[in-house]
C-alpha cells in the first residue's frame, strides 16, 4: 500500500514501480536476490523523496550538522541520512573492505548536489575492524578538527565493531547517535521503510561522566558545585533507581557541606549544629539500601569526629578554642589547597595559629578572657603583674595592650615567657616563621591587608610550619595525626 504522502509527490510512474516492489516484498516466494534488484530499481525515487517523508522525525537541531557515518557494503542507508539531515559535513568512517562503498557514496549525484564543493565536504577515513581504541581515537581526532562544530554520528552501517565502537566513543563525547531502524525481509530493507531513530545515550541515562565530576568536585571541596550538578544531572537520568540513589548521594554531599561551613559551631543553639546526626542519617539509609557511596569506616571516623566537635561545645561563647576545632579548621585548609585556592588555605591556617597560641593560654595559662586577661599564671614565673608587663613589652617591642583583645603577636609573646616545654615550642616556631617572613607574605596577600596572592610553594612553606606548631598543641605524638584522619572528608566512590 503506498502511503498517502508518496501519493502526493511521485508521478504514476514511480507509483507503478513502487506498488510492483512493495508487492515483491510482500510475495514470501520472491527470493532475496529480487528483493535486492527491485531495491535498486527505486533507489533514486527513495532519495528524492524520503527527505519529505512526515514520519521521519528527525529533530531540527540535529540537522545541518557535521555528519559522521560507518559505512559497510550497502550504500543506500548512509545515502538516505545524508539527505534526510542535510549535513554540514559527511564524514564516511570505512574498512578496508568497504572503502569503495564509501567512494561510491561520495560520487552519488544526490549526495553532491547538497554542497556546491561536495569534495571539500565528504571525507573519507578508514576504521578497523578489531581495534577499537583505535577507532576512538578516530573520532576524538574528528571532533577535535572542528571543535566549534555541531556533530551527529549514524552508527548503522558496517560490521557490528565498527558501528559499536563508533557509538560508544560518540556517547562518551555526548554527540547524539541516530540509527535507521526498517522493516527487513530476508535481510533486505523494505523501501520507504527505514526511519532515523535518536538513541538514548546510556551516559546520561545513568549519569556516568557526572559522577566522575561530582568525585573531583567533593575531593577539593567544592560541595555546591557538585550539588549543583546533582541537579543538572536529574534533566538526563530516568532510570528511577540511579535518580534515587542520587537522592541519597546529594543528601551525602550537603551533610559534608554544612560540615564545611562549621555548621557545627554556630553561636546560636541550632539544630543544624548536630552534624553528626545528620551524617549518621544518610550512612544509615546508605546501609538500608546497599550503596558505597563512601567508605563505611571513613564516614565512622567522621562520625567520631564530629561528636568530639559538637560535645566540646560551649553555650554563649563568642569564641570557642579547643583542639577539635583546630584540627577541623587544619582539615578544611588542606581541602582548599587540594583545590588551588591558596589565599583562602593560608587564611585558615592563620586561624589555625591564632587558636593555637588562645587554646595554649585559655588551657595552660587559666586565661579566660583574651580582651582582660587574668595573669597570674604568668606571675608565678615572673612577678607581679607589671613584671609582666614589661617582660611582655621587652619582648614584644611595644606597650602591653591592656584594654583590647590579646592578638595573636600579643599571644606569643606571652607563651615566650611560660615555662611550660610546649609554650616554648610554640612560640619558638612562631619566631622561626616571622624570620623566613612568612607572616609577611600572609599580611600581604588579598585575604589579609594586601593585593598579591599565595602561590602554591609559599602555602607550602606556611604549611609546614602551621602543622608543627598544631601538633604541639593537640596533645601528646600522634594524636594530632589520628584527630587529622578522622577529620579527613571521604573519597565518594564514582558508581551509583
Amino acid at each position: 500500500m503506498i502511503p498517502e504522502w508518496l501519493k502526493a509527490r511521485a508521478s504514476e510512474s514511480e507509483i507503478s514501480k513502487l506498488v510492483e516492489v512493495f508487492r515483491l516484498f510482500a510475495d514470501e516466494g520472491t527470493n532475496r536476490e529480487q528483493l535486492s534488484k527491485s531495491t535498486e530499481d527505486v533507489a533514486d525515487i527513495e532519495k528524492r523523496l524520503v527527505p519529505h517523508n512526515p514520519e521521519q522525525l528527525v529533530d531540527p537541531e540535529l540537522k545541518e550538522r557535521i555528519l559522521i557515518c560507518s559505512v559497510g557494503f550497502r550504500p543506500l542507508p548512509v545515502i538516505l541520512t545524508t539527505l534526510i539531515v542535510r549535513p554540514k559535513k559527511l564524514y564516511l568512517l570505512h574498512s578496508v573492505e568497504s572503502r569503495r562503498t564509501a567512494e561510491e557514496i561520495r560520487e552519488d549525484i544526490a549526495v553532491r548536489d547538497l554542497w556546491p564543493n561536495p569534495d571539500e565536504r565528504i571525507i573519507l577515513r578508514s576504521l578497523s575492524l578489531t581495534d577499537t581504541p583505535e577507532n576512538y581515537d578516530h573520532l576524538r581526532n574528528i571532533l577535535t578538527e572542528s571543535p566549534n562544530g555541531s556533530f551527529l554520528v549514524d552508527s548503522s552501517g558496517g560490521v557490528k565493531v565498527m558501528g559499536l565502537s563508533l557509538a560508544t566513543a560518540a556517547f562518551w563525547h555526548r554527540v547524539p547517535v541516530v540509527y535507521q531502524l526498517g522493516e527487513e525481509v530476508k535481510g533486505i530493507i523494505k523501501p520507504f521503510s527505514a526511519k532515523l531513530i535518536t538513541l538514548d545515550n546510556p551516559f546520561v541515562y545513568f549519569g556516568s561522566t557526572e559522577l566522575r565530576s561530582i568525585q573531583n568536585l567533593f575531593h577539593s571541596g567544592d560541595y555546591d558545585a557538585a550539588d549543583a550538578l546533582c541537579d543538572n544531572m536529574r534533566e538526563g537520568i530516568r532510570d528511577l533507581p540511579t535518580l534515587g540513589k542520587l537522592d541519597i548521594l546529594q543528601e551525602f554531599i550537603r551533610v559534608y557541606s554544612s560540615w564545611d561551613s562549621f555548621a557545627h559551631s554556630r553561636l546560636e543553639d541550632d539544630p543544624i549544629r548536630k552534624t553528626a546526626e545528620l551524617l549518621r542519617a544518610v550512612h544509615d539509609k546508605m546501609a538500608r539500601f546497599g550503596l558505597n557511596i563512601a567508605d563505611d569506616s571513613k564516614i565512622a571516623d567522621n562520625i567520631r569526629f564530629l561528636k568530639e566537635v559538637e560535645n566540646s561545645w560551649t553555650g554563649g561563647r563568642r569564641s570557642i578554642n579547643d583542639r577539635f576545632r583546630l584540627v577541623d579548621i587544619y582539615a578544611s585548609s588542606q581541602r582548599r589547597a587540594r583545590a588551588g585556592k591558596y589565599d583562602d588555605a593560608v587564611a585558615r591556617l592563620y586561624r589555625c595559629l591564632e587558636m593555637s597560641a588562645s587554646i595554649c593560654l585559655v588551657r595552660d595559662c587559666g586565661i579566660d578572657n583574651l580582651r582582660n586577661p587574668n595573669l597570674h599564671f604568668f606571675e608565678k614565673i615572673i612577678g607581679d603583674s607589671k613584671k609582666v608587663e614589661a617582660a611582655f613589652e621587652k619582648g614584644a617591642s611595644y606597650t602591653f595592650p591592656a584594654g583590647r583583645s590579646l592578638g595573636l603577636r600579643d599571644q606569643m609573646t606571652l607563651l615566650e615567657l611560660s615555662n611550660q616545654p610546649v609554650h616554648r615550642q610554640v612560640a619558638g616556631n612562631y619566631g622561626r616563621m616571622h624570620e623566613a617572613k612568612l607572616l609577611e607574605m600572609r599580611n600581604k596577600s588579598i585575604l589579609a591587608h594586601g593585593s598579591v596572592p599565595i602561590s602554591e610553594d609559599e602555602y607550602r612553606k606556611f604549611d609546614r610550619w602551621t602543622r608543627t606548631i598544631v601538633s604541639f598543641v593537640v596533645g601528646k605524638k600522634g594524636e594530632f595525626e589520628k584527630l587529622l584522619q578522622r577529620a579527613t572528608h571521604p573519597i565518594i566512590a564514582v558508581e551509583l
